[in-house]
């Protein structure tokens, strides 16, 4: 997202396809070009920003939209953006999460124990968690049964159960899942 044309691209297709939230991992923002968007794009904009060469975060909100911010938390390496607000008088959670390549069990569970008092639910998480939810699901390689993706499985499974997660990938028809990810 640090170059013009890809951020014209990428918000084209948010209004396009109608899209009310958005939350977009590796927009690799500087501090500037996310001031400057924040004066160009109508509604509203959270992001966070570490260099123009990794991570950032971005949460978007569409004009029209009734939301209020009633607090924010975000990672200082840019790994996660957390908003409470209070949407259409209901207080929500928006947490858009972007974990580092390795050891992901490790980062899942200090975010977690750094959210914990901040989350409120209902809770709407995205992101790139870089780890497989379910080990069964993995084709890729099946790992040993006592590696740290197995761990990172049950991590995430764990946090699943503690805030009512429903993962809505799983849910969706195949052709569906293009309105969620692009």
């Amino acid at each position: 997202m640090n170059n013009m044309a890809k951020r014209y691209g990428v918000f084209s297709q948010l209004n396009r396809r109608g899209i009310h939230i958005a939350m977009l991992q590796e927009t690799r923002l500087t501090l500037q070009e996310g001031q400057a968007l924040q004066k160009r794009w109508r509604g509203q904009l959270y992001y966070t920003s570490y260099s123009a060469y990794t991570q950032g975060i971005l949460i978007w909100v569409k004009p029209g939209v009734l939301f209020q911010v009633t607090g924010s938390m975000a990672d200082p390496d840019s790994r996660f953006l957390a908003v409470s607000e209070r949407l259409t008088g209901r207080e929500i959670t928006l947490l858009s999460v972007c974990a580092p390549n390795i050891e992901q069990g490790t980062f899942l569970g200090t975010l977690f124990n750094k959210l914990a008092d901040f989350l409120v639910q209902p809770l709407i998480m995205g992101g790139d968690f870089n780890c497989v939810a379910e080990i069964a699901l993995d084709h890729s390689h099946p790992p040993l049964r006592d590696s740290p993706a197995h761990t990172t499985a049950r991590n995430f499974r764990d946090w699943k159960t503690r805030w009512d997660l429903i993962d809505i990938w799983r849910t969706l028809h195949p052709l569906e899942r293009d309105y969620l990810f692009f």
